[in-house]
């Protein structure tokens, strides 16, 4: 995990939810397949026509990465700064939000176990993250009067989870120790009961008083940054220095959210306003954030030798950077990476550019009052460290005073080990040992393709992926199998929906997936420690367990129509997976509830037995009113002329409805699938059967004819 300046923009790829984090590109690299055909390429004269049709594959993919990369994708949605955003006031009505949406977004993404974050957020090294994402939400709905029982449920993670606050192991976000002690002192304020002990919100507290003591004055913008966090501590007109042409303050809409809340501002609201207008109901965690990866993928091809394959398409970004660097624009001049990083590339490709661009870094106090500073980011010292060695002229001295102080804090960082996570120690090392001056190109392509470090990203205020795994590494090698199956189907489906769709769809789908293995988990735990859940409790697990979570919604996007992120985020979508969900499941436990009482499993049949004096078949009345109900419902939803979600996209539910109800006809069509395969074969292998004597053979191809037309 990386710790990153929040000025940072968070790369492109398939990312989820709430993802933010400034990335570097993968370029595929993460599944080795680029550098496995470098590796041929370099062993052989002559590539196989294997070989070549991945070099193909692979290179369609970088292309139409440096073509269509934009600013981070609808699916990266962070509940972090989504609750942030839904914080903010209507105007002229105090008492209900400028963005509902947000709040019904909020609603409708609470996990099962209570808490809101990442698709990865059951992962330890996130606990911090999750946490901060949790509150940030209770603190939403609660400013709102809405959603109590999510409230209460959210606290009850917080409460069970709070050790990660102080565990020093968890990756910690940008400003923990500042926004997250903050948030707790307005939940405290607003009469919320946090399942914490005196002694336990104290230590919390004292997080941010040494957080606060250590910054003092030095570094106004990290102050800034960290506003959400400080409410009245913050002076916040010093704080408007930092709000950018676009109305946001460092691109974050949290912290702008934050802003605005506290000092009206009409700009900040208008940034929030165009966020919602393109993403809908969410937003990530860092918007816009473009230039950083088009420079990253740019310098990414070159480092790994095989840039001359996309010599149009890298002229083409490097273009688009020369007119923007010429404009100021902010993206590039207020990033200390983005704007070392274009200086260097653009020159060495022949951009007159002057040294002037980089003056504002030229001492080493502005890295110090910076949030990079802050944050001790090295991919920072290091980018301008690599740019300061660019000198074409007798006499820059901002590149030479640049050069100086990034050498010695790069020296200090490796030293005292405080190299940040993201970056290879060795990285560091090889560029203070070789100046770009005495590398040679295809000794540095082999060093860097060997030394790739996929994956990497650094952590602003909240973090996601999917894409994560090759960092977070397998329990076992079964666990790692059945991963890489998921993640490769799920993705070749994510390209074809992106095709229909004309968006990434990717991170719904892995939401989705984590949903379900989430709640399969905590099937395997209650089982384990001999939990009996209540009706509700097991209902809520019950029904992604059932897994139509990554079938259904996947299968949607293929259909035809295009659907919004509003609409399968929206009450209706939701509604339809519910009830199919609800029919399933209970249909699965009224047919296996006898095999499951034997293996030691909960069942809803024999969950509701107590309630009818033990009574079997008067519990199993129960459930098959509620599958009646849900598939009348369903069937409502489905038929009903108006709606938000395509008719097409609906009637999906209903076909998927009925294949469960013909699963389920007589018995477990898992454990006897005789039937089933029976109705496969029909339809997929099995010739027609003509009645006898009523049709000629000759007449037979007439027939199939017209059947197909």
């Amino acid at each position: 995990m990386r710790y990153a300046s929040p000025h940072q923009p968070l790369l492109l790829g398939y990312q989820s939810s709430n993802v933010l984090g400034r990335h570097k590109p993968d370029l595929f690299l993460r599944s080795r397949k680029l550098r496995t055909v470098l590796a041929a390429r370099s062993s052989s004269s002559s590539s196989s026509s294997s070989t070549t049709r991945k070099e193909k594959l692979l290179g369609d993919k970088i292309r139409e990465q440096l073509l269509n990369a934009a600013p981070s994708p609808p699916s990266s949605s962070s509940s972090y700064d989504t609750a942030w955003v839904a914080m903010v006031p209507a105007p002229g009505s105090p008492l209900a939000s400028r963005f509902p949406q947000c709040v019904d977004w909020i609603l409708q993404n609470q996990r099962g176990d209570g808490s809101w974050g990442s698709v990865c957020s059951d992962h330890p090294s996130l606990g911090k993250d999750t946490l901060s994402s949790t509150l940030a939400c209770v603190l939403a709905l609660r400013t709102w009067g809405v959603g109590d029982e999510h409230v209460s449920k959210g606290l009850r993670f917080i409460g069970h989870n709070s050790s990660f606050v102080t565990d020093d192991k968890c990756d910690t976000p940008a400003g923990f120790n500042v926004i997250f002690p903050g948030m707790l002192t307005r939940c405290l304020c607003m009469g919320l009961e946090i399942p914490l002990t005196p002694a336990e919100v104290d230590a919390i507290l004292r997080l941010r008083d040494m957080e606060l003591k250590s910054l003092a004055s030095r570094s106004k913008a990290f102050m800034a940054y960290v506003a959400e966090g400080l409410g009245n501590l913050l002076d916040w007109d010093q704080a408007m220095e930092y709000q950018r042409n676009n109305g946001s303050f460092f691109n974050s809409p949290a912290t702008t959210a934050a802003v605005s809340m506290n000092n009206y501002n009409g700009r900040a609201i208008e940034y929030l306003d165009s966020l919602i207008r393109k993403f809908g109901s969410s937003v990530p965690t860092l918007y816009p954030g473009n230039m950083y990866s088009r420079l990253c993928t740019v310098d990414t091809l070159e480092k790994m030798g095989v840039s001359p394959s996309f010599s149009n398409e890298i002229n083409n970004i490097l273009d688009m950077i020369y007119s923007s660097w010429l404009a100021n624009d902010e993206e590039i001049c207020l990033d200390m990476t983005t704007c070392a990083m274009a200086f260097r590339l653009l020159r060495l490709h022949g951009y007159g550019i002057p040294s002037d661009g980089l003056a504002q870094f030229s001492e080493e106090s502005s890295f110090h009052d910076s949030v990079q500073g802050y944050l001790n980011d090295t991919e920072a010292l290091l980018e301008l460290y690599k740019a300061s060695q660019v000198q074409i002229f007798e006499e820059e001295l901002i590149l030479e005073n640049i050069g100086s102080w990034s050498t010695k804090l790069l020296k200090q960082q490796l030293w005292s080990n405080k190299i940040s996570r993201s970056i290879d120690p060795a990285e560091v090392e090889h560029a203070l040992k070789f100046p770009f001056y005495v590398t040679l190109d295809r000794l540095e392509h082999r060093r860097n393709i060997e030394h790739f470090k996929p994956g990497g990203f650094q952590m602003l205020k909240s973090a996601y992926r999917w894409d994560a795994h090759e960092e977070a590494g397998f329990c076992s090698e079964r666990v790692e199998i059945l991963f890489r199956a998921v993640y490769k189907t799920s993705n070749d489906i994510g390209a074809k929906a992106a095709a229909v769709q004309k968006r990434s769809v990717i991170g719904h789908i892995a939401e989705l997936w984590a949903e379900m293995v989430r709640a399969m988990m905590s099937e395997a735990e209650w089982r384990m420690s001999g939990h009996v859940p209540s009706m509700e409790e097991y209902m809520e697990v019950g029904l992604p367990s059932f897994a139509l979570g990554p079938i259904l919604p996947s299968s949607t996007y293929l259909v035809g129509p295009e659907l919004t992120d509003d609409m399968v985020r929206g009450h209706e979508y939701a509604e339809l997976l519910r009830h199919t969900n609800i029919c399933g499941r209970l249909q699965n436990d009224y047919a296996t509830y006898e095999r499951e009482k034997a293996q030691g499993k909960i069942n809803s049949v024999l969950l509701l037995a107590p309630r009818h004096g033990g009574c079997i078949e008067a519990a199993k009345r129960e459930v098959k009113s509620a599958i009646e109900a849900s598939r009348r419902e369903l069937l409502r939803l489905v038929t009903r002329e108006e709606g938000a979600v395509p008719r097409p996209c609906r009637s999906l539910f209903w076909d998927v409805c009925k294949v469960v109800h013909r699963f389920y006809m007589g018995e477990d069509g898992y454990t006897s699938p005789t039937e089933l395969m029976h109705a496969g074969n029909a339809v997929v292998l099995d010739p027609l059967r003509l009645p006898a004597g009523k049709i000629e053979s000759s007449d037979c191809s007439n027939v199939v004819s017209s059947l197909k037309v």
